[in-house]
């Protein structure tokens, strides 16, 4: 009896232990699939963000086609923009690289000569993202050329200068026959995430194949450019002529 007893808790024993064993291999493979399944995933999500290509295909009002193809070799955060052109003289195919994402295309004729220019929005990301502005003008429909923006001297961003709290956070707009750039003021006491409740704009024109600033808007004044080149208000300007037709 004894005996008996011995065996059949023998018995028990190693039934126990054997599906205790089984119970810890299946979880460690089960464990094991889980696991290469979700590297396979990262791996994939990581190629597949690595591979988005974004084409659209544009027709202008006389009838030409532009075709824009967005791709990220390096990361989605970071973009290559190859524009092909077809049905003019001369097609193009340009490529931009290394730029920030295309957050928006329009074709517009900003300076009114019959042909549209084609204007590409992008937008960094992180903080303090801004925009930035990339524009080909159609040469009479010869070929595509690329509009050089006027920059302003680097004192102007400084203290003291026109642009003073520029800290990015910029974007772009058309205001009828001008593109606007406008962005935030940040004081010295400003976080970077609270801006004041000021902006300040800068106005650009389109003179052959050149945007062309024309006026600023900052500290409660509008500043216009005068034959120099320099940045006066535009009120300082009206008085200066005044004085003159007055002398006269």
């Amino acid at each position: 009896m004894k005996n008996k007893t011995i065996l059949i808790v023998a018995v028990l024993a190693g039934i126990l232990l054997s599906a205790g064993i089984c119970k810890i291999y299946f979880a460690n493979k089960d464990r094991a699939v889980k696991n290469e399944k979700s590297k396979n995933a990262v791996v994939g999500d990581t190629k597949s963000a690595h591979e988005i290509t974004d084409s659209r295909e544009l027709k202008t009002k006389t009838g030409k086609t532009i075709i824009l193809t967005e791709t990220h070799p390096t990361g989605p955060m970071i973009s290559t923009i190859t524009i092909i052109t077809k049905g003019f003289k001369d097609d193009q195919s340009i490529e931009l690289e290394d730029i920030d994402p295309i957050e928006k295309i329009q074709l517009k004729d900003l300076d009114n000569d019959g042909f549209e220019e084609i204007y590409l929005f992008t937008r960094s990301s992180g903080s303090g993202a801004g925009g930035d502005l990339y524009v080909y003008a159609s040469d009479k429909d010869e070929r595509l050329l690329k509009c050089e923006k006027e920059e302003l001297y680097k004192k102007e961003y400084l203290q003291g200068g026109l642009l003073e709290g520029f800290m990015g956070g910029n974007t772009y707009s058309f205001d009828k026959n001008m593109i606007v750039m406008e962005f935030p003021i940040y004081s010295d006491d400003d976080l970077e995430e609270i801006p004041t409740v000021e902006t300040k704009k800068i106005f650009y024109s389109l003179n052959q194949s050149k945007l062309e600033i024309i006026k600023i808007e900052a500290n409660g004044a509008i500043y216009v450019k005068d034959e120099e080149g320099e940045f006066t208000r535009s009120d300082e300007k009206e008085d200066n002529q005044n004085v003159i037709s007055k002398e006269i």
